[in-house]
């Protein structure tokens, strides 16, 4: 029994010498908790921001840095002084990558914001919806201010609330251009499709007045895609109508020989006129009609110009024509008179003889005038 409590007395003494040997690490100061929360918070905000995507290797620096702060940290019977040194290294790593990449990320988000907003000022959007451009610039504003004053966070948040703004703006400003194009090419016709694109785009509005911006783009994505539509469709019955058209000034140029006469201007008129059949059959609709309406204007330049060549030969022959008929009365009154003087007879006869071969010429070309004059007058 004496030995016993012997055993248990001794085990006793033993644990309480070696528990306190167990907890080597020193017990933290408040200034290696303090250099600690440094490092965990500048190390958070650098990721937060991206700071491994802008500087990859500054990055790599200070997470090295702070791996060995942690080794100091954790290590059995380690300096304090050390390991605070160690933290307040890795915590100025960590906020001198933090620095550079809030300056790259403000610069990146301004410059998104600014795009999108000079497109939209430019095409007039302020003019047409203040209201909505003026709420966006606020919270552009707020964010530069929150930024100025050091709430990163804050500034973060409230940059990308402008931007999403903007771009519901530039998606809703975009299906708005594109209803303004139906009502100015007289597209309307299909108005069904044209009111349930009307709906969905005042429901866009509403969600954007309330703050609900994912859904307003939603719908402002949608709006845009069905008035698309409408505006297509309105195209492609352009292009037919005009595709027709050109075909009939083609077929006509041919009938007038446009296609020999002004081969140039014909074989020209014909690339654009392929051109275009090519842009409908890839539902190119609105290319086509403009490419169909220039291949018809230089149907009808050739048909023009193959008319003025014609009439040009008209007057040429005619001028051909007065100029032998006053060329063979002037060799008859020449024979006449040589006859006269020198009083050979048979001359009369040879003059008379050579006149009727000029007047046969006269007749022929007379024959040419009028069968031109009126190939003119069943092309008119």
């Amino acid at each position: 029994m004496g030995k016993m409590l012997f055993f248990v007395s001794f085990v006793a003494v033993m644990l309480a010498i070696v528990r306190p040997a167990s907890a080597q690490t020193p017990p933290q100061s408040a200034e290696l908790q303090a250099a600690s929360s440094r490092v965990g918070d500048f190390r958070d905000m650098a990721a937060e921001f991206g700071a491994e995507s802008y500087f990859p290797s500054d990055w790599a620096a200070a997470q090295s840095a702070y791996a060995k702060a942690g080794l100091l940290f954790e290590a059995p019977g380690a300096n304090r002084d050390e390991a605070i040194a160690a933290m307040n290294l890795a915590a100025d790593s960590f906020e001198s990558v933090l620095d550079m990449t809030l300056s790259l990320y403000a610069q990146a988000r301004e410059d998104e914001i600014m795009a999108i907003r000079s497109g939209l000022m430019d095409n007039g959007a302020r003019a047409f919806f203040p209201e909505f451009v003026g709420r966006a610039d606020l919270a552009a504003l707020d964010a530069w201010d929150l930024y100025e004053a050091g709430n990163y966070r804050e500034a973060r948040a409230s940059a990308e609330k402008a931007l999403a703004m903007f771009q519901v703006l530039e998606t809703g400003f975009a299906a708005w251009q594109t209803r303004r194009e139906i009502v100015l090419m007289g597209f309307s016709d299909t108005a069904k499709d044209l009111e349930r694109a009307d709906e969905i785009m005042g429901d866009a509005v509403r969600a954007y007045n309330d703050g609900n911006l994912s859904l307003a783009m939603e719908n402002a994505l949608e709006a845009r895609s069905r008035y698309s539509l409408v505006v297509s469709s309105g195209w492609a019955g352009v292009a037919e109508r005009r595709a027709s058209t050109a075909e009939a000034e083609r077929l006509a140029a041919v009938e007038m020989r446009a296609n020999v006469a002004v081969k140039g201007i014909f074989e020209q008129a014909d690339l654009v006129y392929v051109t275009a059949i090519d842009l409908l059959r890839r539902e190119h609709y609105m290319e086509a009609a403009v490419q169909f309406d220039k291949a018809t204007s230089l149907y009808t330049i050739a048909i023009s110009s193959t008319r003025q060549l014609r009439n040009v030969a008209a007057n040429a022959i005619m001028e051909a024509t007065l100029r032998i008929d006053g060329n063979a009365k002037g060799i008859l009154r020449y024979f006449i008179q040589t006859s006269v003087e020198d009083g050979e007879a048979p001359q009369i006869e040879t003059s008379r003889s050579i006149l009727e071969q000029h007047k046969e010429r006269i007749r022929r070309l007379e024959d040419m005038i009028r069968a031109a004059r009126e190939a003119n007058a069943n092309d008119n």
